[in-house]
């Protein structure tokens, strides 16, 4: 894994003063931090993992960081590189915020392999160091709040789209981002809604409940992880709409309480994406009863319910 650390300073263009970005030092990083408490915008990636650097006080931008995994490199090998990565960036900087953008697969298994793996990596630094990180606090925030937010108006038309409307828009706020990566300007538009947000837990998957009609299947596993290889393998052999497996799907873990249905419609929101409600198989009893699902209780400690909706929104 290369790591390449920008930190924004004052050059000149022509004859005048411009501020721009230059890599730098850990070090560097760790001096102009110094005195200030900051927050870790981390927008992960199987191939480039952008992290952004911002002054908690003043919402100010200090630096960007992209941690690109080498051509050589496997999952398990760019995950332990990322956490090492962590502890020192952690102990160079005081780190109070880090928010990451929760994980959206696709239908490339590989891919997927990778997000889950880096998913835990901050919360697994924080534990494996006790008490050395217990400042830090750590938020998943939803990929569409955090970009509503940032963009004000989120365009139509696919994950391409979206980013090419991120990155213009942090240029247009930090001209001087023309030579960072696309993962730096998400893991920057992740970190600037953050510092500017009413409450981070608000970023938070938190979506108003609206009745409509549903599709649903069933399948019990163990872990997130053993589900998503199983569907990735299997998912053609369901009544899934293609276009929707292909548009990717994220894992929501639910409670044991509260309405199931309500439940879907929250997490689904408007949105006309594949949805994967996961629930402890002790849990939810109304719901193994009504759609007939024993079985699956009996041998599995998860139960994931896919849900999308019965009528295709309009494009």
């Amino acid at each position: 894994m290369k790591a390449s650390i920008r930190g924004i300073t004052l050059g000149t263009d022509g004859a005048r003063q411009a501020y721009c970005m230059q890599e730098i030092s850990l070090e560097s990083l760790s001096k102009t931090c110094t005195g200030m408490a900051v927050l870790l915008g981390i927008d992960g990636s199987s191939t480039c993992t952008g992290v952004s650097v911002f002054n908690l006080g003043n919402g100010g931008l200090i630096g960007t960081i992209a941690l690109k995994r080498s051509s050589k490199e496997d999952a398990v090998h760019y995950k332990v590189e990322f956490k090492r990565f962590l502890v020192e960036l952690l102990g160079a900087v005081d780190a109070r915020e880090a928010v990451y953008e929760e994980p959206f697969f696709g239908v490339n298994a590989l891919t997927n392999k990778v997000l889950f793996m880096l998913r835990s990596s901050v919360e697994e630094v924080i534990a494996e160091n006790e008490p050395r990180f217990n400042q830090l606090k750590f938020h998943e925030i939803s990929n569409a709040r955090w970009k509503k937010l940032f963009l004000e108006k989120v365009p139509k038309g696919g994950k391409e789209v979206q980013k090419a409307a991120i990155r213009e828009k942090a240029l247009s706020l930090y001209p001087f981002m023309w030579v960072c990566t696309q993962d730096e300007c998400d893991a920057t538009g992740i970190g600037y809604a953050a510092c500017r947000a009413d409450s981070i837990k608000g970023l938070e998957n938190q979506r108003k409940p609206r009745p409509f009609q549903y599709c649903i299947e069933f399948f019990g596993g163990d872990s997130d992880e053993e589900f998503v290889e199983w569907f990735d393998g299997n998912w053609e052999r369901l009544s899934v709409p293609e276009a929707l497996v292909c548009g990717g799907y994220w894992i929501v873990p639910i409670k044991g309480t509260g309405s199931f249905e309500n439940y879907i419609y929250r997490e689904m929101g408007d949105e006309d994406n594949l949805l994967v409600l996961r629930f402890s198989s002790k849990h939810h009893a109304n719901v193994v009863m009504q759609y007939r699902i024993a079985d699956l209780t009996v041998r599995n400690k998860f139960i994931y319910a896919v849900i999308w909706r019965k009528h295709r929104k309009r494009a």
